[in-house]
């Protein structure tokens, strides 16, 4: 999804960094530092303490954080604290958490990685109704020989 947005915005470079691949190709898209780093929070630091990431991202000025509830979930609670420990400090930079559910964990990171403590929790949905109330959802039976052309009709 990044690599399609940034083919819109001429001289953006983006690098994707996940655990599980060959760390010598990250360090190598790291000699041309990107405007855009997406990571998973373990092989960011792996890099930041390995690798110098952490001089490069010395000027971070945005951190993202998707799908924060999500990530809390899986465990990576303490591999974002030391990210945090390790980036540039909250009162240079600004911090955006997206997260579908807003759970008492993902409200504490937010504390720990705001700037202040003047930061807004906005609702798109309502405390109400579950999100996928909202959505309207249609179910289709068709062959496989079908199968496209009820896609895309």
């Amino acid at each position: 999804e990044g690599v399609m947005l940034c083919k819109f915005h001429s001289g953006f470079r983006l690098q994707c960094i996940v655990g599980g691949t060959n760390m010598n190709k990250d360090i190598a898209g790291f000699k041309n530092p990107p405007d855009v780093l997406v990571a998973t929070p373990g092989r960011l630091n792996d890099h930041l303490s390995n690798s110098g990431l952490d001089k490069l991202l010395a000027g971070l000025r945005v951190l993202i954080f998707d799908e924060a509830d999500q990530l809390l979930d899986m465990g990576f609670r303490p591999a974002i604290l030391e990210m945090l420990s390790k980036l540039p400090p909250k009162a240079t930079r600004q911090c955006l958490l997206f997260s579908a559910t807003m759970p008492a964990d993902v409200k504490t990171i937010a504390e720990i990685a705001m700037r202040d403590q003047n930061f807004s929790f906005v609702d798109t949905v309502g405390e109400e109704q579950n999100t996928h109330q909202h959505v309207d959802q249609h179910v289709v039976v068709c062959t496989m020989q079908t199968q496209f052309a009820e896609l895309f009709a």
